[in-house]
């Protein structure tokens, strides 16, 4: 297998395609780790499309200069991992993302712990501060001005409000810049398994809760600043508060994490009902 890799990388990746999930399960397989890791094939954002192939050696040859760690997100295909709001800065960055869509994905790279001298680390953790030394690589159209002083601290009153709604549903809510068009994404506290692999581990224990996580909040989003005008106009707005638990409950749906989708359903009636009539009444 290493001699086809090498020398009919077309041929290898056919039989990938075919034994893949077999292959995969040789991960515990500890004696010959390293000739097992130069043969995993993920599709990444590398690729131009889902066919695509990027073994860890040809990733470790794409990294930006000064990258340190290996970076995947798991989802059930490459199209919803494409419209993940936790891919969006690594999109900025221009840092490649190994795309793990097979749900033993997650299990190999636990397993692998490291390629050669790099980490593996999920998108779905908190703390991207490493990120923050690489330059983006085209730079994003400005779609708002700067909020100014008096306007910053009623947007950290609004997150400590939105804190307060939430309640015992989130870890923390935290202004973020990670985000560039989503108004909102939920993230481990700390570096860990995805949602993707938490959902997998609830499936054989029915008992286990989702694990509660911490709302990073984009403040140049036009949602976000709607709220911010209505936090400061009435803090105590019941639509504020109706609409800070919708946006938790459809981050949650979207992770897969949603428990009971009927609140989420009767809010939604609901703003079809508001939204239809101001139709209406044009």
């Amino acid at each position: 297998l290493t001699k086809k890799a090498k020398d009919d990388p077309e041929k290898y990746a056919t039989f990938w395609k075919e034994h893949s999930r077999v292959f995969k399960m040789g991960y515990g397989d500890y004696e010959n780790r390293e000739k097992f890791n130069d043969l995993l094939r993920f599709n990444s954002s590398l690729n131009e499309d889902e066919k695509g192939l990027t073994s860890l050696d040809e990733y470790k040859n794409k990294m930006k200069e000064g990258q340190d760690k290996i970076y995947y997100i798991s989802g059930p295909s490459r199209a919803a991992i494409e419209l993940d709001p936790l891919l969006e800065v690594f999109k900025k960055k221009g840092i490649p993302v190994l795309y793990l869509v097979d749900p033993v994905d997650e299990f190999v790279l636990s397993s692998v712990m490291r390629y050669k001298d790099l980490d593996f680390s999920s998108a779905n953790t908190k703390d991207i501060t490493s990120l923050d030394k690489f330059k983006d690589e085209e730079p994003s159209e400005k779609k708002f001005e700067d909020l100014t002083d008096e306007e910053l601290k009623h947007f950290a009153e609004l997150l400590l409000k939105m804190k307060e709604i939430l309640a015992d549903k989130v870890l923390d809510v935290n202004d973020s810049d990670r985000l560039t068009e989503s108004a909102i994404c939920l993230v481990n506290q700390e570096d860990g398994f995805s949602s993707t692999f938490q959902k997998i581990m609830r499936m054989n224990n029915k008992e286990m809760a989702a694990p509660k996580k911490v709302m990073l909040v984009n403040r140049n989003n036009k949602l976000i600043r709607n709220l911010l005008s209505i936090y400061k106009q009435d803090a105590n707005s019941p639509y504020l508060a109706n609409m800070v638990m919708q946006l938790h409950e459809i981050a949650l749906m979207a992770d897969g994490d949603l428990m009971d989708p009927h609140a989420l359903a009767k809010r939604l009636l609901h703003y079809f009902e508001d939204s239809s009539e101001l139709y209406a009444k044009k």
